[in-house]
């Protein structure tokens, strides 16, 4: 079968991305999987983007907030963010490994920095307050 590629684990590389955060990603055309592992109090700022984003927790805990709602993942639970839907997320207190499914790929995850091996930070909006620990107190709710 022309085309198709198998990634070892030497080939999964974690590289940087926000700050207590590393990754790395596999795309293919028009699908994308990524796999993070994140420290304690990580936080990605309020975004959107473009993809549709399903993320399974593995480890530890994630909390999404979107739509003024909040919910907390657990390892082995799911959540599907549809495209520019704006939301954040946080680790809070304990360190996290989840992976994602993204369509379309996003490009800027498969962008590296020249010689530094990091992944292109992402452009969140800069005027997002971080909640903290404000996070992991939240009521888990079905979306």
């Amino acid at each position: 079968m022309s085309g198709v590629r198998v990634y070892s684990k030497e080939d999964l590389l974690l590289r940087s991305n926000v700050p207590g955060a590393t990754m790395w990603a596999v795309a293919l055309e028009k699908a994308m999987l990524t796999y993070f592992e994140l420290k304690p109090d990580t936080v990605f700022p309020e975004h959107s983007h473009e993809a549709e984003q399903i993320t399974m927790v593995l480890e530890g805990e994630l909390t999404f907030i979107y739509e003024g709602k909040s919910s907390v993942l657990k390892a082995g639970e799911v959540i599907a963010v549809p495209s520019n839907a704006v939301h954040s997320v946080t680790t809070g207190r304990a360190a996290c490994k989840a992976v994602d499914a993204w369509s379309p790929v996003r490009a800027e995850y498969l962008q590296q920095r020249e010689n530094s091996g990091e992944y292109s930070k992402l452009n969140y909006n800069t005027n997002s307050v971080r909640i903290g620990h404000v996070y992991k107190k939240c009521a888990k709710k079905q979306i």
